[in-house]
């Protein structure tokens, strides 16, 4: 069974983000012993309405080291691992998570939840977790997101 998780989450970046790119928020999922993150949906619950909205679902194909940190990124960047083994995706959308509490989940290719974590409201826990300088995390690369 898979067990990938959530790890960090960033729900409220330090400074004014309305009408920014949002690339400051981000959630961080932990890549469990299968490496397979292929057709897993990140989601959070939106405030007031209850409903569920994707934040983001990996492409079939994408597979990474165990315990590799990949952090989901709303706004824009460059999609790929940094130099400390975290494997960052920027979606390019502009979700926003609720300053004043969310629910993140991470589905897998079934829409099974997997984890789930709950944020106590203006919450960003850091940077997220890296592996370390010179671990390489990509087993088969991924392809560009967006095409």
């Amino acid at each position: 069974m898979e067990q990938h998780r959530i790890g960090r989450v960033c729900a409220n970046p330090p400074g004014n983000d309305r009408g920014q790119d949002r690339a400051g928020e981000w959630v961080e999922v932990i890549v469990g012993p299968s490496g397979d993150l292929g057709g897993h949906e990140l989601q959070h619950q939106v405030f007031p309405s209850g409903r569920w909205e994707a934040l983001h679902r990996f492409p079939e194909g994408f597979k990474l080291v165990p315990g590799t940190p990949v952090v989901v990124h709303a706004g824009h960047g460059r999609s790929g691992p940094d130099p400390r083994g975290v494997y960052h995706v920027f979606t390019g959308a502009n979700w926003r998570l609720n300053n004043d509490g969310d629910i993140v989940r991470l589905l897998d290719p079934r829409a099974s939840e997997l984890h789930r974590r709950e944020l106590r409201g203006d919450e960003c826990e850091g940077t997220p977790s890296g592996r370390g300088p010179g671990s390489l995390p990509a087993v088969t690369p991924p392809r560009p997101f967006g095409s």
